[in-house]
């Protein structure tokens, strides 16, 4: 069974809750789990943003404006909020499995929210001009990748540079 990074638990545990609380939003949903993320400077998802040149304040800005907008829809009752929060942490399960990653890390919840597009801090992401492909795209190129060919490659270098290998509890994320 695939286990959260520090970093990750912190971010879906602790810091979206409080980002919750502080939004007055009685459930933790994926604008919060975004948002925590934004707030774990020094994880693989915010290296992601960075290098793609996002500008991560105005992105948080951006989710708090589209929070404050819907907080009155129905569409963010508290059963929904928290059915969309349990959504994403299954969906970054299947990021780390398709990526045959060992661990759920940041950069797993920051594809999650982007494959669920029916949310918040997915339609923020998209206005940024962030989506699942370029996230995926510069996941590999930043952790790396198996090579799409093996023709040439000696047996002991085919497998490729290889994604950093975290350890479930370590400070990366």
């Amino acid at each position: 069974m695939l286990e959260f990074t520090k970093r990750a638990k912190r971010v879906i545990n602790e810091i979206a809750q409080d980002e919750a609380k502080r939004l007055g939003s009685d459930y933790i949903g994926p604008e919060h789990i975004l948002l925590g993320l934004l707030k774990e400077e020094d994880s693989v998802a915010i290296k992601i943003l960075n290098n793609l040149n996002i500008n991560l304040n105005e992105l948080r800005k951006e989710v708090e404006r589209r929070t404050r907008e819907a907080s009155g829809a129905l569409l963010m009752d508290v059963a929904g909020g928290q059915d969309r929060y349990q959504k994403i942490i299954e969906l970054s399960k299947e990021e780390a499995k398709r990526l045959k990653h060992n661990y759920v890390g940041t950069e797993h919840i920051l594809l999650a929210l982007l494959r669920d597009n029916n949310n918040i801090a997915g339609g923020a992401l998209y206005s940024f001009s962030v989506n699942y492909n370029v996230i995926k795209s510069e996941i590999l190129r930043l952790l790396g990748a198996p090579p799409t060919s093996s023709v040439g490659v000696s047996s002991t270098t085919q497998s490729g540079p290889q994604p950093r290998q975290e350890k479930p509890n370590s400070h990366l994320g």
